[in-house]
Parts: structure tokens; C-alpha cells; sequence
């Protein structure tokens, strides 16, 4: 082609694609480690709108290109999705071979090739099987591995995400599917069937044969891998309004919390997102939006430390991040450490490692989803690449024994792997392997590979006899590790009944069973304390097992230790064993408090009886009347999710319950409207919490005087304050009746009101002394929150010189929202009398109550412009210096009232702007009305004084570098497919944030948690809050 001819190409495809260009102008993605580099390896018009990537063991990139994903009219690519296999032939990095492997293929979404050369492909109702059989780099053959029979056709929300572990699993994501129904079918006519229930993860032999649901409870499940230890992750996108996206450390029987039947934005009290609702599991860590990619690397190509790491690709934080896994429990956490970041015009999806340890990831370039006609990929390689020889794992068998002991020390996973297989296949392979194992020069990683390649090799009763002579020879110390847990994961995969056990062990049907008993009920005393990551393995080898007789009565009282344990991934595989091992006849029997009376194993029983029978309304029926409130919620989910209309009136009998905690009432409001079919969604502006919403029952209660005043006040806690319902001639019913609880709930209401006489109806409550203190005080508490008018001012100020303590505290909280200027003669000379009367207080005389009146009023004088003097600053209290001294100051016992009254204030902390507690408050921080049933005081303390010690993954915070400059810091809230971005800074305010208008995101390695909170109050009023939060249980 002549310079010409380019020239007019070149002009050709601009003209086609006009905002190539403008893709072109960001500057290309960076690695944060300067012991890295990203060099492109292949962009458009080579390949364009790619997805999934591989690369196999002769270095080749395998890429899929979307040309269906939203396909417009006018888009002028090829008609269809195809593979393409990329070669650098020259060796200067870029991509100069190119051959097309497969086409005519629609919503292509993931790609794994295996070692032999076949190669899986993922389209959104298809798992496809290609082969080259010549050689020429171009599928001869096609084979349908997995079928998805549904109307759903969204293009990324069906299937995606291949993995496989070591024992030759094949592992494939389906997203929610709009809540279709579906069937997934295999090669052999296994089906999983369903629909509304969110996504899964299922598995199947490579074959496509066996199919099973492995995992539920996601959105979209969209990327998943296997680590060396046999650990599966799953990178799961988020739903609108649920951030953030989410890693998941993926169990089989694992419920991850997500219900698409229960509303598409996530926020559904039927809903969990981090382990909220008892059986479902939480994330590892929060990720950037839409992740799309994730590998453990286990290579050598990076530095050593990167090595067990696991990298995450964020299609719409336009970065790559490394997590580092952390033990928690049987489980682990971990936080985003961005390694490879871009532009607006850097879009990241698949992630793949090559045989040389470089990784390579597919760029879809645009935010938009239309395909559009630009793509690259890129490859990360260390900047000082090591010199070494790069071995071909397809040249690995038929090498010595010597040389094969010597590769399972290799870096490489794929290199581990491939000689441990060949080994297993040696005829010495026991004998090997146990001269492996005693080997202290070793590596773990070495060891583990061992496993792995007998049990895909050798018979279960060969494997038997094997592990028999390891535990003979292995120290005993150590054969608690992960060889051990790759052990028990191997047995169960081989011995899936107790007939198999009994046939490859030689141990008779008779002595079997025991052993199978005892196993499962005394795993807690056994395991536990040595190795929490084993107990998992041992339940997965439980699992599969059913009774044939039932188990001596003390069994289940062992068993039932198990759900007392708070691990989540503990009980949430119990749940998965118990459901298989027992029928639904015991299951009914233990879930009830004459057979089993602890409360959360009671739960477990009930919860695994509802996956086991879930029609059986009399056991959900049962569940109302339980004593424990986390029984009657779950009974009530299940009752509304299986449509039992039949049970309605009891949920509405429930409701006139008056001592309902607020997390039940909220379900039965929800399990009502599902009921009746009311549905209404929610967003952060109008502050509706749930995506079904169940105001209107609710309203009813307030407002009817026939119902006793304790349930109308809890009515009243459960409504938005800015319900139309609530209007002044309700205000004034309710406050006419005259009844301590309703009249207090009733203020608490007019605290948040938007109503226009609301500060005046505060203004009379406050003014009556005929009324508790309590009620008083929390009237001035809402008074502070509106605009102090003559008439606030005015009873502030009068209060002032009150001989009630409590009353002339909460006027000094208040009057600190009066700006300077508007502090009138009177006011001013009421505060200044007010001191002096303070300081006269000396000695004895001098109360708790006077020291905080003393701070508060200093406070106020500060706030006002005027200058404390010497002798009062004398007289405030001094503050403690670090945690220890704040600790020792809670050995005085604090109001629980007033520290309720601080936690609601606006003039001080502000808890209530981000927390919720009891339907109260904001949606941007953790909710709080059950804190103190989960941490203790010393934690409650830790999570004021230093609130970044310990940060949830959903409430990581993020910092977003706007293209002006500005920088708006904050917990994102929602992020939506028209590019906007929804966060809470740190006083509450909620933001929205135009994708294409932000240069840089950075998290936070601090809590969003204001600085300096504690300076926020005085001594007293910590002591209070500590109080009042050590009451939320």
C-alpha cells in the first residue's frame, strides 16, 4: 500500500469512527509500581470492543471481538463476534500476527483455552467447545458444551466467567438474567432450572456432563479463578443502588445475599449485599465499578510478592487493582491497592497471565456500550524483565523424576501443575509423592500440586491408601495445612456416597457410617482451633452424604455448635450440609425450641429446612410464633417470597405487635407489599430505604386511634418523617392522646419533619413544663434543626437560666446554630449571667452535670465570637489523652437518653447525618441499630477515636479529581449506566458526580468519618454516646 493510500485509510476510518480520535487523546495507563510497565501490545482497527482474553502455553493472545454487544444500525464492523489469536513475531511488542480463529458468533463474552489446544467460549446462552485439529490456527470442529434456554437476551447478564480448578471442574457465571426463567443443560441432560433468584455460579466435568449449581445470591457473576490452595474468587457486579461491586471468596452452597425477585436496585430488606441476613456470605472487598476480569497470579514474571495476589480489572473505575488476602475466620478481607490506572478512555475486561508472567488485558476503550469500533489490549511486564528460560508445559511429560520433583518448585502454576501430573502418572506415583511430601525443601505450593495431580490421576482407592501413608510420615504439626485441606477436597470429590467410601477404603457399610457421624458432628472441637480454612474442606466432603439412619440424639446438639459459630462461611456450609444430610421431617423437629432451644442453631435448622421444603407452609407458619426474633424474619421472608397468600392475616396480625424490633417490622411491611403486589422503586433523593415499600399499611396504624398507642408509635418510628401523610392535624392527634411513648415518638418525628409549623409545634412541646424532661429536650434537639426564628430565640434564650440542668444544656446545644450576628442584647447578657453563676460553683458543690454545663457553655461562647475567660476555661473538664484514658472515663456510667439526644443533634458529631438507627437517620455509613450486639464497648470505642482502624469493604471511601480541580471525597452510593456517580461526602451530603467529568479516583485509606470528630464533644457528651449506643442491640 502506497504512503497515499494509508493516508486515505487512515482519514477513512476517522471519518467512521469519529471519536476515535478523542479516544486517542487520553495518555495511556499507568502502573503505580515503578517496577512495571504498560506497553500496548494491540489496538484498533486490529481488534475492536474485545472481551474475554487467554493466553496459551506457547505465548499466543487469544481475544474475543464484540461486534453484537448493542449492535447500532449504522455500524459498519463485521456481523458478527469472532476470536482472534494475536502473535508478536518480530519481538517488539506489538501485535504484527493476526489470525481470525472463529466468527459468527453474537454476545461473546469469555474464552479459556486448555492445554491441549481445545478452546471454551462463552457466548451469553451458549458454552462452546472449538478445536484446530491442523494446526492452521482455525477451528475445524464445534461442540455445545452448555445450552441456556430462556427468553433472556440481554447480552452481558447470561453467561460469562469460565474457571477450573484443579481436579478438572469447569466453572461458568450466569448473571441475573432480568429475572427470566431459564434452563441450563448439559451434554448429558443435567438441568439447573430457575428465575428471580439473581445470579449463580454452576459447574459441570469439561465435558459439559453433571451440571450443578455451585453458588447463588449474585448479581453478576462475571469473572472467577482458582488459586493454588483450591480457593475460588468471584469479582460480582453491583446492582443500581447496592455498591460497592464486590470479591467474593465462592463456596460451594454459598448464598452471596442477592434476590433479583425482590427488586432489581438491591436495596430490599430480602436482600443481603455483605452477609447482612443470616445463611448468606460477605464480601472479601469492595472493587471499582464493573469489574470485568480477575487472575491470582501465580507466575514469575512480576515481583515475588506478588505472588497469591489476586488482580482485579475495573471496566468503570478504569484501573486495575491488587488485593492481598488476609485471614478472617475460615475466610479473608482485603482492600484495593490501584497498580495499573487510566483515563476516562480506559475501559479494562479481560485479564489473562502468559507463560513468561507478563499479564495481558482486553480495553474496550469507550464508556459506551454500543459497540463502537475501539478496542486495544495491553500487557503488563516487569521494567527489568528477568532472563530466563520459559518453559513450554506441553514439553514437561516424559521428563526424569528428578527433573520433575525439581519443577514442582517452580513459580509457575501451569508449570507446578504439569509436573505433577506427570508424575502422578509414573509408576512409582505413591511412592513419589509420599517422598514429596517429607521433603522440607519442598514448597507448599509443590505439595499441594501433588495433591491435585492424584487425585485427577490415580483411583479414589489408590488415593486412599496414599493419604494413609502421607499421614504416617507427615510431622503432625504441620499435616494440619493446606496439603491436608487439598486432601479432604480430593476425598469428597472421589467418594461422593458412603457406599464408595466403603468400597475404596475397605472399611464395611457398618463401621462407615460412625466414622461419617462422628466426623460431622465434632469438626468444631477437632479443626477449628488448628486450622479454620479446613473446616470448610471437611464440610465440602461431608456434604454429598445423606443419612441413612438417623444420628443419635447428641449428634445434634454438636451439630447445632456449629451455627452458634458467628463465622458466616461456618454456618452458611453447615446450612449446605444439613440440608443434604437431613430430610425434611427432622428439619421441622430441630427447628423447634423443644428440640434444639439456642436460638441461631435453631435458626440454622429452620433456614436449611425452608432450601429443603420450600413449600411447606405449616414450618413457615410455625416460624411466626418463634420466639426468636431472627426466626420470625426469616419466617416472614419465606412466606412473602413463596407467596403464601393464604398467611396474610397473620403477617397483619404480627404488624399490630407493638414490640416488633424495627429490622422486623421493616420485613413484614416488605413481605405485605410483595403480598399485595405493591412495588415502588427507591433513590438516595428521596431517601426511600426499600425497593418495595410497605407506607401505606404503616400510615394506617399511625393514624388509627383504635390502636394501642405503643403500636401507633412504633408505627410512627417506621415512616419517613417526609410522608405527605404526616401533616399538622395528625401531629396534633397523636400529641393529644397524651401518652408518654407516642408523645416522645411523635417529637422524634417533628425532629426531621419538613413541615413548615413544625418548629412551631417543637417550639410549644419544649415550652411545656408539664411534660417529661426528656421530652423537652428532644423537642430543643429538633428545634436546632430548623431555623431558629424571634419565637425559638426568644424560649432559648429563657431556658437559659432554667434550674433545670438537662433543659439548659440542649438550649446551649441549640443556641450554637444561631449565627453571631443575630445574638441579640438579651440572649448575650443571659450568658453572660449564666457564667458567672458557673463559676461560682466550687468544690463539692460541683457536679458531673455542672463540669458539662461548663463545656457546653464555653462552647457556645466560642461559637458566639465571644471570649472565654481565664477563670471559666478553668473550669472545663479535662480531656482524656488517648484511647486508654477515653476507655477508663466509661468506667462512670453515661445517660442513654442524652446520648441519644447527641447522636440526633446538628450541632455537634451529627451521627444521624450518615447512621441509621431504628428507621432514623442517614444511608451513607453502617446502620447501627444492632451495634452493640456485635461490638464490644472497646470496639465502639476504637470505631469513634480511630475510625480507619477497621473499615468495612463497603464503606471504603473514595476520592474523585474532577477535570476543574476540585476533589469531592466520599462513600459511593450509586453509580448508573448514564454516567453518573452517587456518593455521601462526610457530613452526609449526598453528591452526584458526572463520570466523564472526573480525571482520577483514588480510595481512601481513611474512614469518610469526620477528622477530628472527637473534638466534636465534650467529655460528657462521649460518655452519653457510648451510653445510648451500648443500648442498640
Amino acid at each position: 500500500m502506497t504512503a497515499r493510500m494509508i493516508s486515505l485509510a487512515a482519514v477513512a476510518l476517522i471519518t467512521a469512527f469519529p471519536t476515535f480520535a478523542r479516544a486517542a487523546e487520553d495518555a495511556p495507563p499507568k502502573s503505580l509500581d515503578p517496577r512495571l510497565k504498560v506497553e500496548l501490545f494491540a489496538e484498533h482497527p486490529q481488534i475492536v470492543t474485545p472481551t474475554g482474553t487467554d493466553v496459551d502455553h506457547l505465548g499466543r493472545v487469544w481475544a474475543i471481538e464484540s461486534n453484537t454487544h448493542h449492535r447500532a444500525s449504522d455500524y459498519q464492523r463485521h456481523d458478527s463476534d469472532r476470536v482472534l489469536i494475536l502473535r508478536d513475531t518480530n519481538n517488539d511488542g506489538r501485535a504484527d500476527d493476526i489470525v481470525v480463529f472463529t466468527d459468527g458468533l453474537v454476545h461473546t463474552m469469555s474464552i479459556a483455552v486448555r492445554p491441549d489446544g481445545a478452546v471454551y467460549i462463552a457466548t451469553r446462552k451458549e458454552v462452546l467447545l472449538f478445536r484446530d485439529t491442523d494446526g492452521d490456527g482455525k477451528a475445524d470442529s464445534r461442540e455445545r458444551i452448555l445450552h441456556l434456554d430462556t427468553p433472556g437476551d440481554y447480552p452481558h447478564n447470561g453467561l460469562a466467567g469460565f474457571a477450573f480448578d484443579a481436579l478438572g471442574w469447569m466453572y461458568i457465571g450466569m448473571g441475573e438474567n432480568l429475572g427470566a426463567d431459564y434452563k441450563l443443560i448439559g451434554t448429558d441432560g443435567s438441568v439447573e432450572t430457575g428465575g428471580g433468584e439473581g445470579g449463580n455460579i454452576f459447574r459441570c466435568r469439561p465435558d459439559g456432563s453433571k451440571l450443578t449449581r455451585f453458588a447463588t445470591g449474585f448479581w453478576n457473576p462475571y469473572a472467577s479463578c482458582f488459586d493454588t490452595f483450591g480457593r475460588m474468587f468471584t469479582v460480582d457486579n453491583d446492582p443500581d443502588s447496592r455498591p460497592p461491586c464486590r470479591l467474593l471468596h465462592t463456596i460451594r452452597g454459598g448464598d452471596y445475599g442477592y434476590r433479583y425477585r425482590n427488586g432489581r436496585r438491591g436495596v430490599h430488606p430480602f436482600t443481603s449485599w455483605n452477609g447482612e441476613l443470616p445463611g448468606t456470605l460477605p464480601m472479601v472487598a469492595g472493587t471499582g465499578e464493573a469489574p470485568s476480569g480477575i487472575v491470582a497470579y501465580e507466575s514469575d514474571g512480576f515481583p515475588e510478592e506478588y505472588i497469591g495476589s489476586l488482580l482485579v480489572g475495573s471496566w468503570g473505575d478504569h484501573r486495575i487493582d491488587r488485593f492481598q488476602l488476609k485471614p478472617r475466620g475460615t475466610s479473608f478481607t482485603s482492600k484495593a491497592e490501584p497498580l495499573i490506572v487510566g483515563g476516562e478512555n480506559f475501559r479494562p475486561v479481560g485479564l489473562a497471565v502468559a507463560p513468561d508472567g507478563s499479564l495481558y488485558f482486553t480495553d474496550w476503550v469507550l464508556k459506551d456500550y454500543p459497540v463502537h469500533g475501539h478496542g486495544r489490549i495491553w500487557r503488563v511486564s516487569a521494567v527489568d524483565e528477568p532472563q530466563q528460560e520459559v518453559i513450554d508445559v506441553a514439553t514437561i511429560p516424559g521428563r526424569p523424576v528428578a527433573k520433575l520433583k525439581e519443577l514442582l518448585k517452580s513459580k509457575r502454576i501451569e508449570v507446578r501443575r504439569a509436573a505433577a501430573t506427570a508424575l502422578a502418572k509414573t509408576t512409582e506415583a505413591r511412592k513419589e509423592s509420599v517422598a514429596v511430601f517429607v521433603d522440607k525443601q519442598m514448597p507448599r505450593r509443590g505439595k499441594i500440586e501433588m495433591v491435585w495431580a492424584l487425585g485427577r490421576t490415580i483411583s479414589a482407592a489408590e488415593f486412599w491408601q496414599t493419604s494413609l501413608e502421607w499421614s504416617q510420615r507427615v510431622d503432625p504439626d504441620n499435616g494440619l495445612g493446606p496439603e491436608f485441606k487439598a486432601g479432604q477436597v480430593v476425598l469428597g470429590e472421589l467418594n461422593q456416597t458412603d457406599d464408595d467410601w466403603s468400597k475404596n477404603t475397605q472399611i464395611s457399610p457398618e463401621d462407615i457410617k460412625p466414622v461419617v457421624e462422628s466426623t460431622l458432628s465434632t469438626w468444631v472441637n477437632m479443626y477449628v482451633q488448628r486450622d479454620h480454612t479446613i473446616v470448610l474442606a471437611i464440610l465440602d466432603w461431608m456434604g454429598p452424604r445423606s443419612y441413612k439412619k438417623l444420628p443419635p440424639e447428641e449428634d445434634y446438639t454438636k451439630i447445632g455448635a456449629g451455627f452458634q459459630k458467628l463465622d458466616p462461611f461456618i454456618f452458611g456450609k453447615l446450612l449446605h450440609v444439613v440440608r443434604q444430610s437431613f430430610s425434611a421431617r427432622l428439619l421441622f423437629k430441630l427447628a423447634t425450641v423443644d428440640s434444639t432451644p439456642r436460638p441461631r442453631a435453631r435458626l440454622g435448622f429452620f433456614l436449611a429446612l425452608r432450601q429443603k421444603a420450600p413449600k411447606l407452609k405449616a414450618a413457615a407458619e410455625a416460624g411466626l410464633t418463634d420466639p426468636s426474633p431472627d426466626i420470625q424474619r426469616a419466617a416472614v421472608q419465606w412466606i412473602a417470597e413463596e407467596d403464601f397468600q393464604d398467611l396474610r392475616p397473620k403477617l397483619r396480625q404480627l404488624l399490630t405487635d407493638g414490640n416488633l424490633s424495627t429490622d422486623l417490622f421493616e420485613a413484614t411491611l416488605a413481605a405485605l407489599a410483595i403480598l399485595d403486589g405493591v412495588e415502588r422503586d427507591g433513590d438516595f433523593k428521596t431517601k426511600i430505604k426499600n425497593e418495595i415499600d410497605g407506607s401505606q399499611y404503616v400510615l394506617q396504624l399511625v393514624a388509627d386511634p383504635q390502636q394501642k398507642p405503643q403500636l401507633r408509635a412504633r408505627a410512627l418510628r417506621a415512616l419517613d418523617p417526609a410522608n405527605a401523610g404526616l401533616n399538622e392535624k395528625l401531629f396534633n392527634d397523636l400529641l393529644a392522646v397524651a401518652d408518654p411513648v407516642l408523645t416522645l415518638e411523635t417529637v422524634r418525628t417533628l425532629q426531621a419533619s419538613p413541615m413548615p409549623t413544625a418548629a412551631q409545634l417543637l417550639t410549644g412541646i419544649a415550652r411545656d413544663e408539664n411534660l417529661e424532661t426528656n421530652v423537652r429536650a428532644e423537642a430543643l434537639v429538633g428545634l436546632a434543626a430548623q431555623p431558629i426564628d424571634a419565637a425559638s430565640r426568644e424560649l432559648l434564650t429563657s431556658l437559659l437560666s432554667s434550674d433545670n440542668r438537662v433543659l439548659q444544656i440542649e438550649a446551649l446545644r441549640a443556641v450554637r446554630k444561631i449565627p453571631p450576628k443575630e445574638f441579640d442584647a438579651e440572649l448575650n447578657t443571659t450568658l453572660a449571667d449564666l457564667s458567672t453563676l458557673v463559676m461560682r460553683a466550687k468544690g463539692d458543690d460541683v457536679t458531673d452535670v455542672d463540669r458539662e454545663l461548663t463545656e457546653q457553655l464555653a462552647r457556645t461562647l466560642i461559637a458566639s465570637g465571644t471570649e472565654v475567660s481565664p477563670e471559666l476555661t478553668a473550669l472545663v473538664p479535662e480531656r482524656p489523652q488517648g484511647i486508654q484514658e477515653w476507655q477508663k472515663l466509661l468506667e462512670q456510667p453515661g445517660d442513654a437518653d442524652a446520648g441519644r439526644r447527641v447522636f440526633f443533634h446538628s450541632a455537634g458529631a451529627g451521627c444521624y447525618r450518615c447512621h441509621t438507627v431504628n428507621g432514623r437517620g442517614g444511608n451513607i455509613g453502617p446502620e447501627l441499630s444492632k451495634v452493640a450486639g456485635t461490638l464490644k464497648q472497646d470496639k465502639l470505642v476504637q470505631s469513634i477515636l480511630e475510625p480507619s482502624a477497621e473499615i468495612a469493604p463497603q464503606f471504603s471511601g473514595w476520592s474523585f479529581v474532577m477535570q476543574d480541580g476540585k476533589v469531592h471525597s466520599g462513600l459511593i452510593l450509586a453509580q448508573d449506566r448514564e454516567g453518573k456517580v452517587t456518593i455521601g461526602d462526610t457530613q452526609g451530603n449526598v453528591l452526584e458526580l458526572l463520570s466523564n467529568e472526573i480525571d482520577e479516583r483514588v480510595p481512601q485509606k481513611t474512614s469518610i468519618m469526620p477528622e477530628k470528630l472527637l473534638d466534636q464533644l465534650t467529655v460528657r457528651e462521649f460518655r452519653d454516646l457510648l451510653a445510648y449506643l451500648e443500648t442498640l442491640k
